[in-house]
């Protein structure tokens, strides 16, 4: 965490800063809290609003691939930092000015929509995305995901994937490293092929109905 000038706040039981600041070299506007006193558990919180763009995420701890995302948005995040304990980083986000695509599906998302985000991610020496939730444009999508060590998404088990009239499903995508397509696992739901985008990456899933 870095800044050039802050505003300081100290009361009996706490500490607060706030001001322009960059956390792992990501500019953003916000601040930063910890409890004192006896009662004190040894929690820290940082809140933030910051323009954020893949890149940023990436050093955030969260590596998303280049097809998956573009342009910048901007997002809401709260990074909960806890004595003995992973941080936890909570994103939200209207998506306005980002780019989105599944190329797998025929979806994206352009830059001139909005939608809606939510992530919590544990970050430390066993990252997880513990919580997503995806609702933009005609994809809706509830899951959880495991993180390699360098922040790469390894596989997202999805609750629930739905996209447009043609697909509403549970299962998992499984990356597959740089230059490969994610392999789409389904476990259960309805897929109505008759509806799906022409040219929607054939042959890249299985599963069952």
């Amino acid at each position: 965490l870095e800044a050039d000038t802050l505003g300081l706040e100290v009361e009996p039981d706490a500490l607060r800063v706030t001001g322009q600041a960059r956390l792992d070299g990501v500019p953003f506007s916000g601040s930063f809290s910890r409890a004192l006193g006896p009662a004190a558990t040894g929690a820290s919180r940082i809140d933030a609003r910051a323009r954020v763009t893949r890149e940023r995420l990436a050093t955030l701890g969260v590596a998303l691939p280049p097809w998956m995302m573009g342009g910048e948005t901007e997002m809401a995040l709260s990074l909960a930092l806890t004595d003995g304990a992973p941080p936890v980083l909570s994103l939200s986000s209207d998506l306005a000015g980002a780019t989105l695509s599944v190329p797998q599906l025929g979806w994206g998302l352009p830059a001139a929509a909005t939608g809606r985000l939510d992530a919590v991610v544990r970050l430390g020496s066993a990252p997880e995305l513990t919580e997503l939730r995806l609702e933009a444009g005609a994809l809706s999508l509830d899951g959880r995901g495991s993180l390699r060590d360098d922040g790469r998404l390894d596989r997202l088990d999805m609750a629930r994937l739905a996209v447009g009239a043609w697909l509403d499903v549970s299962g998992a995508l499984v990356f597959r490293g740089a230059g490969r397509a994610p392999e789409l696992r389904i476990s259960g739901g309805v897929v109505d092929l008759r509806g799906a985008p022409q040219g929607q990456g054939q042959g890249q899933g299985q599963g069952q109905g």
